[in-house]
Formats: structure tokens, sequence, C-alpha cells
């Protein structure tokens, strides 16, 4: 071989311009970049709604204030939870991603229920 010439790759290029090394079978593994700890918005999602539900079940507002829960329980208790439970299976706390999707889903349903049914 002569100096200066290029010799061709052994193995085919991954297609980020690496070339592969002993095992061509080897999968090639996506690095996506952090995202920003989930678990405070679900936290304060799930308390804000249900701090603002038990004021009033307790008597503590009138009654003509109840749709300020319900905007609570669809907008903040349920697509902002379940957004962050979706967050968290992506950071990989499965705790975290079980309880908040739950959490989410049940404001959900009870802002349907309230909606349709009561």
């Amino acid at each position: 071989m002569e100096a200066g010439t290029v010799q061709s790759p052994r193995f085919a290029e991954r297609g980020d311009g690496a070339a592969r090394d002993a095992d061509p079978t080897r999968p090639t593994v996506i690095q996506f970049p952090k995202v920003a700890d989930p678990g405070p918005l679900g936290l304060a999602a799930f308390a804000l709604t249900t701090f603002v539900l038990s004021f009033f079940n307790a008597g503590l507002a009138p009654a003509s204030g109840e749709p300020i829960v319900f905007g609570l329980a669809f907008a903040y208790g349920g697509l902002a939870q379940l957004l962050a439970g979706m967050w968290e299976f992506r950071t990989g706390n499965t705790f975290g991603a079980v309880a908040f999707t739950s959490y989410g889903a049940f404001w959900l349903s009870f802002f349907a229920f309230a909606l349709w049914f009561e």
C-alpha cells in the first residue's frame, strides 16, 4: 500500500459518518436530548386541582364557581398531568409515569362525567 492512498472502510458506515467497529450487526444507539424533570408539573397539577375541588366540596366557596373546577380538571389536572406522565416515561421513571398518567386520565374522566352525565 502506498503512502497517501485512502483505503476503503472494512464495514459500512452507520449514517453518522462513523464506521462500525468489529460487529456490523450491532444496533445503532440514538441519544435524545435530556428533558426537564416533569415531576413538579405533575405534582402541582394534582395538588391545585384537588385543592380547588375540595374547596368547593367543603362549601367554602359558592356553588356558582364550580365551572372553575371543571376547567382545571380538563386543562391542568387532566392534560398537563397526562403530559407530565408521558414525559416521565421519557425520563425512565415508571412510578411517576403511571401515577401522573393515571391521575391525568382520572381528571379528564371527571371533567367528561361532570359535563355530559351530571
